[in-house]
C-alpha cells in the first residue's frame, strides 16, 4: 500500500476523504458514460440498453473489473488509480460516422462539465468562508473535490486522443474514407497497449526499467492549472458574496 494512502486511512477523517474520493470518481465515470448514451439516443440509437445507460446513476455504469479490481490493483502496486466504467456499446451502423463521433465526444464533454461543476462548488465553499483560505489544502472538502477535478479533467483529455479505442479516434473515423473506417477501429488492441505503455512512461513508472525518466511534469502542469482555476473561482464567489 502506498505510504500516502496508508497515512490517509489511519484516521476516521482519512476514511471519510477516501470514501468521498471514490464517490466522486464514480460520478465522473457516470458523467462520461451517461454522456455517450444520451447523445447516442439523440442521434438515433433507441435501443433499451442505451436508454438505461443515459443516466447519472453510477451503479448503472459499474463494471466489476474496470471500476473495482483495476483501480484497487493499480493504486496498491503503482501508487495511482487506473480504471473506468462499463463501456457504452455504440452501434456504428445505427449512428453513422457523424453520430458515432458526436456520441463519442459527449463522454469527454461530460467530464469537463462535471469538473467545472466541482470547481464551482469548491470555489463557492472557499469564497463563502466554509473552507479556510489559510489552510485550504488540509480541508476535507479540498482533499475530496480536488482529486475529483483532476481525475475528471485527465479522463476527458485522455479520451480526446485520436488513438483507438479512445473517443478521439471516433472523430478521426468520421473523416476517414469508407474503406479505412473499419480497419481503423480494429486497431483498438494495439491502441490499448500504446496508451498503457505511454502512460506508464510519461508518469515515470518505466524509469526503473531503463526507459528514460518520462515527463511527469505534464501531470504537475495539469494539477497546477486546476489549482489556478479553483482559486480563481474562489475569488469570483468572494466578489459576489
Amino acid at each position: 500500500m502506498p505510504d500516502a494512502l496508508q497515512k490517509m486511512l489511519s484516521t476516521p477523517t482519512g476514511w471519510l476523504i477516501f470514501g468521498g474520493i471514490i464517490v466522486m470518481i464514480l460520478m465522473t465515470n457516470a458523467c462520461h458514460e451517461g454522456g455517450h448514451a444520451l447523445v447516442a439516443w439523440w442521434c438515433g440509437d433507441r435501443r433499451e440498453s442505451i436508454r438505461r445507460r443515459a443516466s447519472l446513476n453510477p451503479i448503472k455504469h459499474f463494471h466489476w473489473f474496470l471500476t473495482l479490481v483495476l483501480p484497487l490493483l493499480s493504486l496498491w502496486f503503482l501508487g495511482f488509480v487506473l480504471g473506468g466504467a462499463k463501456p457504452v456499446m455504440l452501434d456504428k451502423e445505427r449512428l453513422g460516422p457523424r453520430g458515432l463521433a458526436l456520441a463519442a465526444l459527449a463522454g469527454p464533454l461530460g467530464n469537463f462539465l462535471f469538473a467545472g461543476f466541482v470547481i464551482a462548488v469548491l470555489g463557492f465553499l472557499m469564497g463563502a468562508g466554509f473552507v479556510n483560505d489559510a489552510d485550504v489544502v488540509r480541508s476535507t472538502a479540498w482533499r475530496i473535490l480536488k482529486p475529483a477535478v483532476w481525475f475528471s479533467v485527465f479522463l476527458g483529455l485522455l479520451n480526446l486522443l485520436p488513438i483507438p479505442p479512445l473517443d478521439g479516434s471516433r472523430v478521426v473515423h468520421w473523416f476517414l474514407p469508407e474503406k479505412l473506417r473499419t480497419p481503423w477501429l480494429l486497431l483498438a488492441p494495439v491502441g490499448i497497449i500504446v496508451i498503457v505503455v505511454g502512460g506508464l512512461w510519461l508518469s515515470g513508472q518505466l524509469e526503473r526499467f531503463g526507459f528514460g525518466r518520462g515527463h511527469p511534469e505534464i501531470f504537475v502542469a495539469i494539477e497546477t492549472r486546476m489549482e489556478t482555476w479553483l482559486f480563481a473561482m474562489s475569488d469570483f464567489w468572494k466578489e459576489i458574496l
